[in-house]
């Protein structure tokens, strides 16, 4: 027949399905490792954009805190900031560590104001290195309320008609409390104020292999955050301490950190209930 593979074909043809079954095979007995970041890895990233203008120099050093890497962030405000602008929330003239008010520590203006290493309150929360994402003065009496007015701190203009009513909708959806999906977005991004990628709040699937997801709206923003919580990794939990290596060794977690993103969520929970929330804050309804 005209359409007769013929014999040489045939062959060349299993050659080449029994090849590609063996790549296959490998690639699945071989994944890739991820990368692992060390904090050289991260300080030089950070000055690369700090010397490309893509990043302030207080900026860059707060991320590498977040990374734990507190010597680096030290070593960026020491080398990359210029003498007028050598003011810092957490260090003096000489680059000594100010934990608290006193000494000279108040004629300094702070550049990085998302930091701070005060307690405006009894439960408010430091890391091992007395700072946290910073204080907010929210108002009213209610959650709601207070959930509309934290928004509202961080430039969403139009929280009480748009914002407010999206984030009801998706917990309504998923059946989660609206503040553990702002406190998230608080911890992560600082609620979108310093966003990795284009309304991606939350850092979902943003990860220190490199991959990267950005969303198209707000409303994807939050959506997808309380859709994570509810994913298979996550969802059999309840309480936020299970959720980063804070209070979770060795099971699937939302976030890495062993005590930041824990400390900012919880204190982002403090200021919408304007009381002390436990570790164990149910988000679940």
């Amino acid at each position: 027949m005209a359409n007769e593979i013929n014999l040489p074909t045939r062959i060349a043809l299993a050659i080449m399905c029994v090849v590609l079954f063996a790549l296959l095979i490998f690639a699945k007995n071989n994944p890739e490792k991820p990368v692992e970041y060390t904090c050289s890895d991260w300080f030089n990233n950070y000055i690369y954009m700090v010397e490309n203008n893509e990043i302030e120099v207080e900026r860059a050093a707060s991320r590498l805190r977040e990374e734990g890497c507190y010597d680096d962030a030290l070593k960026v405000q020491q080398n990359w900031t210029n003498e007028k602008s050598k003011a810092s929330l957490i260090t003096d003239e000489n680059w000594n560590f100010i934990w608290g008010i006193g000494n000279d520590a108040n004629t300094y203006t702070p550049m990085d104001d998302n930091l701070t290493n005060t307690k405006p309150t009894e439960w408010r929360r430091l890391n091992s290195n007395w700072y946290s994402q910073r204080y907010v003065q929210l108002y009213g009496d209610t959650k709601n309320e207070r959930i509309i007015s934290m928004l509202q701190s961080y430039g969403f203009v139009d929280a009480e008609t748009e914002a407010r009513p999206a984030i009801r909708t998706i917990s309504r959806i998923y059946q989660i409390q609206p503040e553990i999906i702002v406190c998230i977005a608080y911890a992560d991004s600082s609620l979108g104020r310093f966003l990795k990628t284009s309304y991606n709040y939350g850092n979902v699937w943003n990860n220190d292999r490199g991959n990267t997801q950005s969303f198209n709206n707000m409303e994807q923003g939050f959506f997808w955050i309380a859709q994570t919580l509810n994913n298979k990794n996550l969802g059999h939990y309840n309480t936020v301490n299970q959720l980063s290596r804070r209070g979770n060794s060795d099971g699937m977690i939302y976030a890495s950190s062993t005590e930041n993103w824990h400390i900012n969520v919880m204190n982002c929970l403090g200021m919408i209930h304007n009381k002390y929330v436990p570790d164990n804050f149910n988000y679940r309804w």
